[in-house]
């Protein structure tokens, strides 16, 4: 079963909220900014699978698919208003964080960019794991792989 593990030099972005645009005819459209973000995942993508000699889509839809993403954003430096120092900045590095974004949007916005990359659509990805880290260089390390077709996929037996 194919698997691929993925680094994004990229400052991970929540998925945007659709916009309303009344003329001519009213529709909803995703912002710039998240169609930009979105491409950008999609071409680092792509060239990783090319890179390694697979074909676009790399999984080919036939299996399951399970994603582990750790988003790594960006250390505040302030906190209610107030400038964290550099000594509190420095012991929060590493440290799973609230953060700004939500996860489900921070999610929702990679798995819409790696369409076309690493699948079709996103419909065949049956797990997501998901974690948001405060460090100083932020990036989102991705890992996705198949499973077998009805599985029984483990779930954590306690919390």
């Amino acid at each position: 079963m194919k698997r691929i593990e993925i680094r994004f030099d990229l400052v991970p972005k929540p998925k945007g909220r659709p916009r309303i645009r009344c003329k001519p005819h009213p529709s909803a459209y995703t912002p710039p900014a998240t169609v930009k973000y979105e491409n950008a995942i999609r071409a680092i993508a792509t060239k990783e699978v090319l890179d390694r000699g697979d074909t676009i889509p790399f999984f080919d839809g036939n299996r399951p698919v399970v994603i582990t993403a750790y988003f790594d954003l960006s250390i505040p430096h302030t906190r209610n208003g107030v400038k964290l120092k550099k000594e509190t900045r420095d012991s929060l590095h590493g440290k799973v964080g609230k953060g700004k974004a939500d996860i489900d949007n921070l999610i929702k916005s990679l798995m819409d960019g790696l369409e076309g990359a690493l699948y079709e659509n996103d419909g065949i990805v049956v797990a997501v794991h998901a974690v948001k880290c405060l460090v100083h260089s932020p990036s989102i390390l991705m890992f996705a792989k198949e499973i077998k077709k009805n599985s029984v996929y483990p779930l954590p037996t306690s919390f």
